[in-house]
């Protein structure tokens, strides 16, 4: 195969991807994209697959840092437009939303995939509440959610 041309939107995807997916180098992107290509694809075409650690090595190695420093938060910032204070009922509603994952709190050790304890919390700015959901170990389901709501 010789050289591919791959469209940077989808490269970008990739690589915020993965490091939200917890992938620290290139080779875990990579390996991240692999595994998620069918998601990915339901986003964008990636019509050549996913790019090789070593592209992802050159493209970011090639870049002007600052200039994509200043790009980056640029478009992260673009997302907020519109986005009332907090306390504001006008506009859109963000949610934050943080997840943990308590290693080695299944019963037997190693935990199985799927088996460890995990938290969500979920803080809407609207109307300033939590939500708490706890996945804990169930041998008959993947997950056993139990929820509960503060205002």
């Amino acid at each position: 195969m010789g050289k591919v041309l791959y469209p940077m939107a989808e490269i970008m995807l990739l690589v915020l991807g993965g490091v939200l997916g917890g992938a620290e180098r290139f080779v875990e992107i990579a390996r991240w994209g692999e595994m998620k290509l069918n998601f990915l694809r339901r986003l964008l075409p990636y019509r050549d697959g996913i790019p090789s650690h070593d592209a992802l090595n050159d493209l970011f190695n090639g870049l002007d840092h600052d200039a994509f420093r200043d790009c980056f938060v640029a478009w992260a910032e673009s997302l907020r437009n519109g986005v009332p204070e907090l306390g504001d009922s006008a506009g859109p509603e963000i949610v934050a939303i943080d997840g943990k994952t308590a290693r080695f709190s299944s019963p037997a050790p190693p935990a199985p995939i799927g088996r460890s304890k995990t938290t969500f919390t979920g803080f809407s700015t609207s109307s300033s509440t939590t939500t708490y959901v706890a996945y804990a170990p169930d041998p008959d389901r993947r997950t056993s959610p139990s929820s509960n709501t503060w205002p």
